[in-house]
């Protein structure tokens, strides 16, 4: 029982404490979000899946949602590519033009939306901004 309620104790304080300092940021301390997902390498109802850059030759690009997040202003973003097949290879990707409810991700290596798609490669990004 006693460590029934250590455990309990343990996750309470653990769920309840954090702190998140976004530098240079534009909200109060209270309004820090920090909101993660995945753009899938296929459309669905978040994104519309990989597809060919029109100016840039060789590269794709995907746009991805995350007005779900909330955020007021637009976010400091990370993203990186990942694979579920085994033998998948994905491109690097930068990210552009960054708005509260969105972000685009590009590839930086000659790759069309269609070796994106067929290596399964989705966009797992981490957002960090205000809500309020």
């Amino acid at each position: 029982m006693l460590s029934l309620l250590v455990l309990i104790s343990t996750v309470t304080v653990l769920t309840t404490q954090s702190d998140l300092k976004i530098v240079n940021g534009r909200g109060p301390a209270p309004c820090a979000r920090t909101c993660v997902g995945v753009g899938k390498y296929y459309a669905d109802e978040d994104n519309d899946g990989w597809k060919d850059e029109g100016y840039f030759k060789e590269k794709a690009y995907m746009k991805v949602d995350i007005a779900r997040c909330n955020f007021v202003h637009y976010p400091v973003l990370i993203a990186v590519t990942k694979t579920n097949y085994k033998y998948g290879l994905c491109s690097s990707v930068t990210i552009k033009n960054v708005q509260r409810d969105s972000f685009y991700a590009h590839t930086t290596d000659d790759v069309t939306a269609r070796v994106m798609r067929a290596g399964y490669c989705d966009v797992h990004w981490s957002a960090f901004g205000y809500t309020c």
